[in-house]
């Protein structure tokens, strides 16, 4: 599997994995109605670059 490139799973909830992909939070945050999202995390992958 490519670590670098954007990944999205739907089970059992959406997930969207990748560099970068914090910055569509405030869009898909928008589209939801969601103000309050709960974001998770862990040191695996702050050393990835892309």
């Amino acid at each position: 599997m490519d670590y670098l490139s954007h990944q999205n799973w739907t089970f059992p909830v959406p997930i969207r994995y990748g560099p970068g992909r914090i910055n569509e939070l405030p869009e898909i945050c928008q589209n939801k109605g969601i103000k309050k999202p709960l974001v998770v995390t862990d040191n695996g992958g702050k050393n990835l670059s892309g």
